[in-house]
């Protein structure tokens, strides 16, 4: 178990699936400008308080999401994994304790999602179908602590339904999230007992910039913390290579590209304590094979806009 300890604030200092699919035989794929470098400019705020989804293939943010609008989310796959919405710092686990009056808020024994994706907190859930769960929904981009949940989670064939009740015991509200649909994961506001959009669609966007929770490991403790960075998409894989070197569509081909969510992460630029800047890498990119086995190149070269305001994204792309 991870201890119970927020530390919200962005820092940025240090920093598995293989995926090796080529182009499917069988599928056409639509023309694309090969080699033709362009500047993609993705902008969260300087409180970093939107999730912006970014299509490679058509150089357009899908969508401009707020990163309070849910709290967790399933996945609509075969197994319904929940994952929670790491740009709040959310957190969770178990409880033994008699519902019927008020909770109190344990100090230790918080579980994180792995920022790669290798795991969730709420892990094999399913197991334990009678099981209530104490969720701490996380931390506005104001730095806000929106409080706790007690939940449970019930499987249906087509759908999660949760119920859910606040820590002083009060009336549980229930919610039916869909586990089908176009996006992979659809999401679940745990305040208004509601199921929304948290991400677009699958396949229509590739790269996510935002804010999200990394884990510091220093021997036996592990501290979350909030970064700012680029997270992949289902289906898309990636690997760091030095800028200096030369790339071709045939090179890449034959190069192994990982599904980790956060391969590009945050540490492709540094922040200063004395003087509260951050620095930008310019001798890391990555390639970037999409759901649709398209290739190209991404390297983050700035996290300023015009007016010297952080929390802007800048990379210079290139279809391979």
């Amino acid at each position: 178990m991870i201890p119970y300890k927020f530390i919200i604030c962005v820092i940025i200092s240090l920093s598995s699936l293989f995926f090796a699919s080529c182009l499917p035989s069988d599928e056409a794929i639509s023309p694309y400008p090969r080699g033709e470098g362009r500047q993609v400019v993705l902008s969260m705020g300087a409180t970093y308080a939107s999730v912006l989804y970014y299509s490679l293939l058509d150089d357009t943010v899908v969508a401009r999401v707020p990163i309070d609008a849910w709290h967790c989310a399933v996945s609509t796959g075969e197994l319904p994994v929940i994952r929670m919405n790491s740009a709040l710092v959310g957190s969770v686990q178990p409880t033994t304790a008699a519902l019927g009056s008020a909770l109190a808020v344990p100090r230790t024994g918080w579980t994180f999602d792995a920022p790669d994706g290798s795991a969730t907190a709420f892990g094999e859930w399913w197991k334990q179908p009678e099981r209530w769960w104490i969720v701490h929904l996380g931390v506005t981009a104001h730095g806000r602590d929106l409080g706790h949940r007690v939940v449970r989670l019930e499987r249906r064939p087509d759908s999660l339904v949760v119920h859910i009740r606040p820590l002083d015991g009060s009336k549980t509200m229930r919610c039916s999230v869909p586990t089908t649909g176009r996006s992979a994961w659809n999401g679940i506001n745990l305040i208004t007992a509601m199921a929304v959009e948290s991400e677009p669609p699958r396949s229509t966007w590739d790269l996510a910039a935002q804010r999200y929770t990394h884990l510091f490991v220093d021997g036996p403790n592990t501290t979350p913390y909030a970064v700012t960075g680029i997270l992949l998409a289902d289906g898309v894989a990636a690997q760091r290579i030095p800028v200096a070197d030369s790339i071709t569509r045939r090179t890449a081909d034959t190069m192994t590209l990982r599904s980790q969510r956060d391969i590009i992460g945050y540490d492709w630029k540094s922040y200063s304590i004395e003087t509260g800047v951050f620095t930008t890498f310019q001798d890391r990119r990555w390639i970037v094979r999409t759901a649709a086995g398209l290739l190209f190149s991404v390297q983050p070269v700035d996290f300023y806009d015009e007016h010297g305001v952080k929390g802007t994204i800048t990379m210079k792309v290139s279809p391979l």
